[in-house]
């Protein structure tokens, strides 16, 4: 059993790094993510994943910049138009960033 502690920080990490990388498409915080922030003021300790929302106009180019990062692989398995689940292994943790993608049609 993976230690809560640790995967909490280590999605901490991960929801950092991603938002670095993804800065100029606007990502938010959503589902689960959303509501560790607001509650707790950090992550939820026994969630295996961060939740981001990108309008889906910056598609392609989030797809570009993530493959760059080397520590995300993109799960293929569960992908759609609107989905994109990106894998992070550090030791014998494995984490999620899921990537929902939004249309404005405004």
């Amino acid at each position: 059993m993976i230690n809560s502690k640790i995967l909490q920080k280590t999605n901490l990490e991960n929801l950092l790094l991603i938002c670095s990388e993804l800065k100029n498409f606007k990502p938010f915080i959503y589902f689960g993510t959303l509501l560790g922030i607001t509650r707790e003021g950090n992550v939820l300790k026994n969630d295996d994943d961060i939740d981001l929302c990108i309008n889906y106009k910056f598609k392609k180019d989030v797809l570009k910049k993530v493959t760059r990062i080397l520590e995300f692989k993109i799960n293929k398995k569960v992908c759609n138009k609107y989905f994109i689940q990106l894998i992070r292994k550090k030791g014998k943790i494995k984490t999620f960033v899921d990537l929902y993608f939004f249309i404005n049609h405004k």
